[in-house]
């Protein structure tokens, strides 16, 4: 490979990992700004064998509104709030719907972990 081809594949990988970053610092700073407002942060883990992009849907998955590709054994922060249901929308990679994360406890639980191998049916 040439000079040229490195310094394009480091510049196109380069500005992956820099925009992956900076979408994992905005989720886990939405989440503590959620956390403030009788919220609280927890993980959604990407526990399958491929990439999946998840979309923050709210209290409805009839639109997205943030969305993040977590790799094999990533993990995302997001925001909760007790007998709230947050919404996201699980995908695989081919944009197949694989079903939705309500993201609802009954009382504040910090830290939990939610795997996307725990989807349920989509909400309209």
């Amino acid at each position: 490979m040439t000079v040229k081809g490195l310094t394009l594949a480091f510049v196109v990988v380069g500005s992956a990992l820099f925009g992956a970053a900076a979408m994992m610092v905005a989720m886990v700073g939405y989440a503590f700004v959620q956390s403030q407002y009788n919220g609280f942060a927890v993980w959604i883990e990407n526990d399958s064998r491929t990439p999946l992009l998840i979309k923050h849907c709210g209290d409805s998955c009839a639109h997205s509104q943030d969305e993040v590709r977590l790799l094999p054994g990533g993990k995302v922060a997001a925001s909760a709030a007790a007998d709230i249901p947050n919404w996201w929308r699980v995908e695989d990679g081919f944009g197949h719907t694989l079903g939705c994360l309500p993201l609802l406890f009954g009382i504040e639980k910090p830290g939990a972990v939610v795997r996307t191998s725990q989807v349920q049916d989509c909400p309209p």
